[in-house]
């Protein structure tokens, strides 16, 4: 009976697909908290790498951004 309420399937592709989005978002906060502190270290040095690693951060920030826009729409549309 539980079987029948229950559908194991979907269950457990729900909790694989929240895996992979928390891993997947992690790693991209991740990578632009590392972004802003390298260009923050290197801002006095003068050399490009400030604005490389400004680009990869805020890439990602805007990602990750991008991320829970996408999922705040999929919930407000169900």
């Amino acid at each position: 009976m539980i079987a029948a309420i229950v559908e194991v399937g979907k269950l457990l592709g729900v909790v694989r697909d929240a895996i992979v989005a928390t891993l997947g978002l992690t790693t991209l906060f991740s990578l632009a908290i590392l972004g802003f502190a390298r260009a923050s270290e290197r801002r006095g040095s003068g050399t490009n790498a400030v604005f490389g690693y400004a680009a990869i951060a805020s890439i990602c920030l805007l990602c990750c951004l991008a991320a829970v826009i996408y999922g705040v729409a999929i919930l407000a549309s169900k």
